[in-house]
């Protein structure tokens, strides 16, 4: 295992210094410890993904951070999701593993709240005592969930879905969501609500480039708030090669794009 962490960072620094050269320039020492930390944090992370992390009563809402693929074709627009990873494989049913979780999260979680088993959970309850499901993206991802979500089988009442596909930047300029910077910049609440704890899905890599982006727009989230990662396992297939992905999108977020701080935001699993 160490040996595959030790060529999966040199895989990721090879790739960085030729796609991002502002890393070379950077501090390399700082860079190393970028990618030490990033390294532990993925192996807690997709250890703590299986069977799944801990699921805790005060999560005031759940984020579902949407990712490749669509959920199904079976809904409008009926047609593959736009987006760079339509040549993986493996990644085809991201965004439907990160959904399913998100509504199972919110049941129980309501569940936990009124000592219920979670399959016996209402829509009604979980508009009383639910968390919030938030979803932010695309117009193309929004409105293909929008349908998803309208399914009698989904116990979530549209009174306790937020969802949004513009980012109110710092200028005060409004601009579509792109990607997960823009997410991140872009991140709200409902109105009013201070959230206790905030649960975050998405797969294991991905997460590690979201907290970082957090930490760079911190101010978006209430000092408060506990920050709980929810990882899911990469599927097996994609595991090398999403985690070269997403770490060097992580680096590239820092030092290229400035989208991102050199250490995550802080979270509790």
């Amino acid at each position: 295992e160490r040996n595959e962490l030790n060529q999966l960072r040199q895989c990721v620094l090879e790739a960085t210094y030729k796609d991002s050269p502002q890393t070379k320039v950077a501090d390399a020492k700082e860079v190393d410890e970028v990618l030490n930390r990033d390294l532990e944090m993925l192996q807690e992370f997709e250890k703590a993904a299986i069977p799944h992390p801990l699921i805790y009563p005060d999560t005031d809402v759940v984020i579902v951070v949407s990712g490749p693929g669509e959920y199904s074709l079976s809904f409008p627009p009926y047609e593959r999701k736009p987006d760079r990873y339509q040549n993986l494989d493996w990644a085809r049913k991201m965004d439907r593993a990160r959904i399913r979780t998100g509504v199972v999260l919110v049941c129980e979680i309501t569940g936990q709240r009124l000592g219920k088993k979670a399959k016996n959970v209402t829509a009604e309850d979980v508009l009383q005592y639910g968390p919030w499901l938030q979803y932010s993206s695309t117009h193309w991802e929004n409105e293909h969930i929008k349908e998803v979500l309208r399914q009698k089988a989904v116990k979530i009442p549209p009174e306790k879905i937020f969802m949004y596909e513009d980012v109110i930047g710092r200028n005060g300029k409004k601009r579509p969501i792109i990607n997960t910077a823009d997410q991140m910049e872009g991140l709200r609440f409902p109105e009013g609500l201070t959230p206790r704890r905030i649960a975050i899905v998405s797969h294991s890599p991905h997460l590690i480039r979201i907290l970082h982006m957090m930490e760079k727009f911190k101010d978006r989230i209430p000092e408060s708030t506990i920050i709980q990662p929810f990882p899911l396992p990469t599927p097996i297939k994609g595991v090398k090669e999403y985690a070269q992905m997403e770490l060097q999108g992580t680096l590239a977020a820092i030092y290229k794009f400035n989208t991102a701080s050199t250490i995550p935001h802080s979270y509790h699993l």
